[in-house]
């Protein structure tokens, strides 16, 4: 099972994940890489799901993909999901094992597309799985078993006044995937967690430890961005630790590839 986050925020984006794999009985086989960076670009992908394309495991196909785009100059995030709906629809056409189609596949495309000195975050997912249903969070595998890509922060950013607002003011937005177990640990973290966070970085009232005003506050960097990110993981990571769930849900390192705001532009 994988549990992955992408953070948008305007110090730049961060990509998280578990390192956890497993097989058809959920029991953990290893721990494997699920963060890859495409070679000189703002942009990186992330992936849950099957952790193999045809033949090969993911840590194998994935980094030739991205050097593949890289070296015929297709870099932006969404130059990169496109190419992956393509590549990744011809391997399960070529008679992916049944086993690992049942799988399928959820991958996060996150970076930054610069036009005229001007950047702006794009986050795109790559799905050969709809959207889970309100009642169960369980994905459906689409049936012709084509990859879609979809675009989910820069479409929304634009159209809505309250998350320009949360942004620009030192906030981030956040897109959540993985298996259903592992997302409905990360959502009773957050829950709790960002109500109690808010709480204390605006109540001014608060002593700090030498009896001054409280000086608690929000991230101000990307690196406490990821910081803030990788805590929400190991949060979620120790509850299931600390049950009696009979599988493996998620769990190792918390891996993280952080992408700064593209030098010599202005954005968000």
């Amino acid at each position: 099972m994988t549990l992955l986050v992408t953070m948008v925020s305007k110090y730049g984006i961060v990509h998280l994940s578990d390192s956890h794999t497993s097989n058809q009985d959920q029991v953990v086989v290893t721990d494997a890489k699920k963060i890859f960076r495409v070679p000189s670009a703002d942009t990186a992908v992330s992936v849950s799901g099957s952790y193999r394309v045809g033949s090969q495991a993911m840590d194998e196909w994935m980094p030739t993909f991205l050097q593949k785009q890289s070296d015929a100059g297709n870099i932006t995030p969404a130059g990169i999901a496109h190419m992956l709906c393509q590549d990744l629809t011809s391997a399960w056409d070529k008679g992916t094992d049944a086993q690992i189609m049942s799988y399928g596949g959820i991958l996060h495309i996150a970076g930054y597309v610069v036009e005229s000195g001007i950047n702006h975050p794009e986050c795109w997912s790559v799905r050969n799985r709809e959207e889970q249903t309100a009642k169960s969070g369980s994905y459906v595998m689409v049936t012709t078993g084509e990859f879609v890509a979809i675009e989910h922060f820069w479409t929304q950013y634009q159209q809505d006044a309250a998350l320009r607002e949360s942004i620009q003011s030192g906030s981030h937005w956040q897109y959540i995937n993985g298996s259903h177990l592992a997302r409905r640990g990360l959502g009773i973290i957050l829950d709790y967690l960002h109500r109690a966070l808010n709480e204390v970085w605006s109540t001014k009232s608060l002593e700090g430890i030498d009896g001054s005003q409280s000086l608690f506050r929000s991230p101000r960097s990307i690196e406490e961005v990821r910081e803030l990110g990788e805590f929400y993981l190991r949060g979620a990571c120790l509850l299931y630790r600390l049950s009696d769930y009979k599988i493996a849900v998620i769990g190792g390192e918390i891996q993280s590839e952080m992408i700064p705001v593209p030098l010599s532009t202005s954005g968000l």
